[in-house]
């Protein structure tokens, strides 16, 4: 079922109003390619960057992701959650070192 058009007006203004960044630079790109370019050349790099970036955003979501990808590298790399506060990783003052510091 589609939605009725009070719905659709709703949802674009919606849009509009809570990403005013997006469509100010998109208007700003439309006035300077089309002078630029010309109006013609700039329909079609806009029309190919949105298929672009269309594709990428749905490969994103909907690639399958492997078991090994959720993983950590190693079993025995150290996490957030399993590092015990006094290793000396733990401390930020391990990470500023160049070296890694004795235990």
């Amino acid at each position: 079922m589609l939605p009725d058009i009070a719905t659709l007006a709703a949802l674009s203004w919606g849009t509009v109003r809570l990403r005013p960044y997006v469509f100010i630079f998109l208007l700003a790109f439309l006035v300077a390619a089309a002078r630029d370019l010309g109006a013609g050349r700039t329909l079609g790099f806009l029309l190919w960057a949105w298929g672009v970036a269309f594709v990428a955003e749905y490969a994103s979501t909907r690639a399958p992701m492997s078991r090994s990808s959720t993983r950590c590298p190693s079993p025995s790399w150290p996490t957030r959650h399993s590092v015990s506060p006094g290793a000396p990783w733990a401390r930020p003052e391990a990470w500023a070192s160049s070296r890694w510091p004795a235990s």
